[in-house]
This record gives C-alpha cells, structure tokens and sequence, in this order.
C-alpha cells in the first residue's frame, strides 16, 4: 500500500560530473527520492547503470520472477535465474552522504565505461547513469526508431 505517499517521477538530464573517487552527486531534485538508500546495478539491456531505491531494486526482481514472453508463455527457469544472478551479483548498495552523493564501485564504473562526461537520466522509477557518449549513440538509435513508430501508429 502508498501509505497516502504519492509517487515520485524521477525526470529530466543532468550533467553532472564523477570524482577520482567515483563519487557522483545526484542531481538535487532526485535526492529526496533515495532517503532510505540507493542500489546501484548494472543496466540489464543498455551500458548503464540503474540507480534505484531498495523498494524498486525489490520491484525490479519480482518483475524478473514474474515474466512472460510475447507469446504469454512463461519465461523458463533457467532464464530466469540467470537474469536475476547478473542483476543482483552486479549490484551495488549505498546510501548518499552529506553532499548527496554516492560511490560507484570501480566494477560499475567499468562496466558503463563511465569517464569524466556522463549524463544522468530520470527514468521514471529509477535513474540511469551513461557514459555521455554512448548515451548519445543510444538516444540517436532510439529517436529513429521512435519516429518510424510514431509514423505507423500516427499515420503520418
């Protein structure tokens, strides 16, 4: 149950940059979101990393456990496993310090290829962290593709 709290849409691009440390400040408006604490994980279908609050790192395996494939049929066991093993064995936990920001351990840092430019993105539940230049290769691919379906579905 919401227990009368309204969900937080975490929104927008930010720019901020990552310490020699890997230490990373997540933008102001995000903050508040991640009070109990951040887990930090690989992206499951991008080069990124997912930054997400216990309750929706939970959410996200339940998914994982509960998935079907386009036909309806249920994804197998096996698949299963092996997609929760590398969500979860490539995950992180932390929680923001006094500057609100959080570590990167070195393995998800060079997983993402995260350098000195990176881009932080709010993705509704959960917010993703990519290296500036792939997130600019992603969001290329991604925009085409969005205009051919918007084409076919619009009928422009």
């Amino acid at each position: 149950m919401n227990k009368g709290k309204e969900r937080v849409l975490l929104l927008g691009t930010y720019t901020p940059k990552i310490d020699d440390k890997g230490r990373l400040s997540l933008p102001s408006k995000f903050r508040s979101s991640f009070s109990s604490g951040v887990i930090i994980s690989q992206g499951i279908d991008t080069p990124c990393l997912y930054v997400s609050t216990p309750k929706e790192f939970a959410n996200i395996q339940e998914k994982l456990r509960t998935a079907t494939n386009e036909d309806g049929s249920k994804i197998s066991a096996l698949q299963i496993s092996q997609a929760l093993r590398l969500l979860t064995a490539g995950a992180s936990e932390d929680t923001l310090d006094k500057q609100g920001r959080i570590n990167i351990p070195p393995f998800l840092r060079s997983f993402a290829d995260l350098k000195d430019d990176i881009i932080v993105i709010g993705v509704g539940s959960r917010v993703e962290i990519w290296n500036q230049e792939k997130w600019a290769e992603y969001n290329k691919q991604a925009l085409s593709g969005l205009q051919k379906t918007a084409q076919e579905v619009l009928l422009f």
